[in-house]
């Protein structure tokens, strides 16, 4: 719930626009699904303003509008997600082996 929450709030704060911040969010609520450390690398790269080809196949929505421009300065609020105990919490289908940031 935390996590929900804490995308949702960065969301309003990166999003250009409504569809943008709904896009964020859409992209955040699959991160905890997700059972590899490279799938979950990949979506939060997205997140922090990267190529959003990474994760694009994924994705049952149109992304061609979508400018993520504003979408770098979340890589702190990223990055505080990536970390191992938090990471751990977050995916409870993920085996992180010999991660420990």
């Amino acid at each position: 719930m935390h996590w929900l929450r804490s995308a949702e709030k960065i969301a309003t704060r990166v999003g250009a626009n409504e569809y943008e911040a709904k896009t964020f969010v859409a992209i955040a609520r699959r991160i905890p699904y997700l059972e590899s450390y490279e799938q979950i690398s990949n979506y939060f790269n997205v997140l922090s303003g990267g190529d959003i080809g990474l994760i694009e196949d994924s994705l049952d929505f149109d992304v061609a509008a979508l400018s993520q421009k504003n979408w770098k300065s979340a890589e702190n609020w990223a990055a505080f997600f990536q970390q191992y105990k938090v990471l751990s919490a977050l995916c409870p289908k993920l085996v992180v082996t010999g991660k420990s940031t």
